[in-house]
This record gives structure tokens, C-alpha cells and sequence, in this order.
């Protein structure tokens, strides 16, 4: 949905799912940015307490190493963080933008600062990364593990290797919990068939790495998404449960019961 937001103020709210986008396409020396981002506000529905606030700077006014952050690393986290699961709303969107007249000038997104420089790289690496997204064929099966011993790294490459056996046309990848971003494997969730998570046990309890990946699960995926628990443990092994319980409440499709081994497998 594109609509006008007022002749004064020569721009767009485009809406692209739960995003909303302003876009101003004519200079006008009368608007200050704090008008600017009151209309933004509005648009957006921001709350009085200051949640889902809006860091009102201009990306003009960074310097090159804040600048390089925001539309650098910031601005692939936030797209693999918010915005992956959502690749035909971002082509949607990216539809109406092209479609524009007059052309935009600036982008100011619902977070992080507003774009009024050259925008066009931008534009064009969300449309890359979603158009990726919607060409693969290959289903995704996702292995990630946290392991103290290697006993559950063990169990987590058997897993790869069974799958790749009975199924070699599936995309198979592991992710050591410890060493991968969250961000990357959650990105790889909407078009993920199985996730499977392997958790060790440590003070009755699971890993902050295994729990930052259940977390993130995106609500869509709740009852789409099949999982499935492995985990080696050396006492009494409560992390598995932990994961399963809360896969479970999520609605996430556990058709196996949970792997557990003491020690090594």
C-alpha cells in the first residue's frame, strides 16, 4: 500500500507488512526533520514510553565510521533479523518504490537513521538478498549445537550425515552456536523444513547460546516448522527437555522424541 501523506509535506508512507517506510521526494527547506519525524511518528504508531523509537539523525550528519556501520553491518543484521522472513512484502514494496513519481529522495525507515544521501545501493541489496531468498528450491535442513566436550558436536554431525544420506537433495547446514551470529541462522529459518538443535546440560539447565536461537524464532513459523532435540549431558541432562519444552509451547512440530546420551555417543 502506497499513500500521500499530505501535500505540505511531499511524501509516502509505504507499508510493506508490519513495516512502515516514509519517503520524501521534494526538497523543501520549510520542513525541519523534527516535523518530518513527527509525521513519521504518527505513521508508524510509536508509543508515548518511547518503545519502537525512532534515532532521529540524518545519515548525512555521521561521520564515515558511523556511516559505514549504518548502512555496512547494522543495516544486514537488522534486514537477516526483521526483515528476511519477508521477502515477497520487501519485493511488494520495492515495486511501489520504483514506481514512484517523482523519484524519492529520501527513505526514512521505521529504525536507525534516515537515509537522505544516495539510497540506491541500498535499495538494491534488499532487493538481492530477497530475491535470493524466494529462488531457492532446495529444501533447508539447519543443525545447531552448542558442545562442551564434542559429545553433542558428535551427535550433531551424525544428524548432518543421516540426513545426507537418506535425502542427498537437501540442503544440510551445522552451526556451531558458539561460533555463528544468532542472526545467521535465524535468517535461514523461513525456509528452513527441519531445525535441529543439539543442547548440552550445564547446572540443570541449557546453554544462553541454544536459548538466543529459541528466542528468535520467528512467530510466523510457529505451527510451519518442523524441529527436533539431540544433546549429550553427564548428570541428569534437564537441557534437552528444556529445548523441547520450549519448542512445544511455541507450536513448533516435533514429530521424534528427543536424542539424549550420556556422555559420549
Amino acid at each position: 500500500m502506497a499513500t500521500k501523506y499530505g501535500t505540505t509535506y511531499n511524501c509516502y508512507i509505504i507499508q510493506c507488512g508490519d513495516e512502515c517506510v516514509l519517503i520524501e521526494t521534494v526538497k523543501n527547506k520549510d520542513i525541519h526533520t523534527e516535523q518530518l519525524l513527527a509525521r513519521l511518528y504518527d505513521a508508524v504508531g510509536v508509543n508515548e514510553d518511547g518503545s519502537h523509537k525512532l534515532r532521529r539523525v540524518l545519515e548525512s550528519t555521521l561521520n564515515a565510521s558511523e556511516r559505514n556501520h549504518a548502512i555496512g553491518d547494522a543495516f544486514k543484521y537488522y534486514y537477516d533479523a526483521v526483515m528476511s522472513p519477508f521477502p515477497s512484502y520487501i519485493q511488494q514494496g520495492l515495486d511501489i518504490i520504483k514506481g514512484l513519481d517523482p523519484a524519492p529522495r529520501i527513505i526514512a525507515p521505521a529504525h536507525g537513521p534516515i537515509h537522505d544521501m544516495d539510497h540506491s545501493n541500498l535499495i538494491e541489496r534488499y532487493d538481492k538478498w530477497s530475491k535470493a531468498a524466494l529462488a531457492v528450491e532446495r529444501d533447508l535442513v539447519l543443525v545447531g549445537y552448542c558442545s562442551i566436550y564434542g559429545f553433542t558436536e558428535n551427535l550433531a554431525m551424525a544428524y548432518a550425515d543421516g540426513v545426507r544420506e537418506a535425502t542427498p537433495y537437501v540442503d544440510v547446514r551445522m552451526f556451531d552456536l558458539e561460533e555463528v551470529p544468532t542472526h545467521e541462522l535465524v535468517s535461514l529459518l523461513p525456509r528452513c523444513k527441519i531445525l535441529a538443535l543439539g543442547a548440552p546440560t550445564i547446572n540443570k539447565d541449557t546453554v544462553e547460546f541454544v536459548k538466543e536461537i529459541l528466542d528468535e524464532i520467528p512467530v510466523l513459523l510457529y505451527g510451519k516448522m518442523y524441529a527436533s532435540v539431540f544433546g549429550s549431558y553427564g548428570w541428569s541432562g534437564e537441557g534437552i527437555g528444556i529445548v523441547r519444552e520450549r519448542l512445544e509451547h511455541s507450536k513448533i512440530i516435533m514429530p521424534f522424541s528427543p536424542v539424549a546420551t550420556r556422555f559420549k555417543p
